[in-house]
């Protein structure tokens, strides 16, 4: 059975805290709690968690040149399939946290609600 292959999107932010560069991945579609107003971030140190609007909105978006790195790290994590069922996941960079983004979470949030999920482990 071929490997199924899924494209997420993600976009970057750089926020400064205590003098140093912090650049974080943001995974707009994909839920960072069981919150629908919550979204997945990840950064080298911590990798992954749960971000917020109000997050957001303190940050600025990360120049290509600064999230190189991550966006390669990230292509290796997410860009082989692990096994049986296991998909690939092709990263699309965007610019842009549209609305639209939260929609697709609500109906996420929503979905795992209908069949029950345990909400810490989304």
């Amino acid at each position: 059975m071929p490997t199924q292959t899924l494209t997420l999107p993600v976009l970057f932010r750089a926020d400064r805290e205590d003098g140093q560069l912090w650049i974080t991945a943001v995974f707009p579609t994909e839920l960072g709690t069981y919150d629908p107003s919550t979204f997945t971030i990840y950064q080298h140190v911590g990798q992954h968690g749960s971000g917020t609007r109000a997050w957001y909105s303190r940050t600025r978006a990360a120049k290509p040149a600064e999230y190189r790195e991550l966006l390669k790290e990230l292509r290796e994590i997410y860009g082989r399939s692990m096994g049986d069922g296991d998909p690939i996941i092709r990263l699309r960079v965007i610019q842009r946290f549209g609305r639209h983004y939260d929609r697709v979470r609500q109906e996420k949030a929503r979905a795992l609600t209908q069949r029950g999920e345990d909400s810490n482990h989304v």
